[in-house]
């Protein structure tokens, strides 16, 4: 299936990340960034807008969204086609209404922090941040 992930960046070179709170996830209460499955009918554009709204409660435009990566993922657990894209843009944390179903806490964290988050193995392992 179709697989979209969104990073935000704001001036600073900081990621906003979000600490997932489904209790179905393979670690439960891991970091990641906003992403999620493509609808049918569905863009991958128009998914990444829909995750970023449905889960941050944040609005962009379609320009604000710039693909950096996409690429196929076979991780023994599923394949998947996944975009990247990358919004440049500076939120404040309290402007965003996260869905907690999907979302149990907002920070913002550098990459250097990220990937020590990983090695720690409290944020999804992106590989190509390795």
């Amino acid at each position: 299936h179709l697989v979209i992930h969104v990073w935000i960046r704001n001036a600073q070179g900081q990621y906003l990340i979000q600490q997932r709170n489904k209790e179905d996830d393979l670690i439960l209460y891991q970091w990641a960034v906003t992403s999620g499955a493509v609808l049918s009918g569905e863009t991958p554009l128009e998914g990444a807008l829909r995750e970023t709204t449905e889960e941050l409660g944040l609005t962009f435009k379609p320009e604000q969204l710039h693909l950096l990566q996409q690429g196929i993922i076979e991780d023994g657990q599923a394949n998947y086609i996944t975009n990247l894209y990358l919004i440049t843009e500076d939120i404040l944390l309290k402007d965003c209404k996260i869905d907690t179903v999907e979302v149990r806490d907002i920070a913002y964290k550098t990459m250097p922090e990220i990937k020590q988050m990983i090695v720690e193995k409290r944020f999804w392992d992106y590989e190509s941040l390795k």
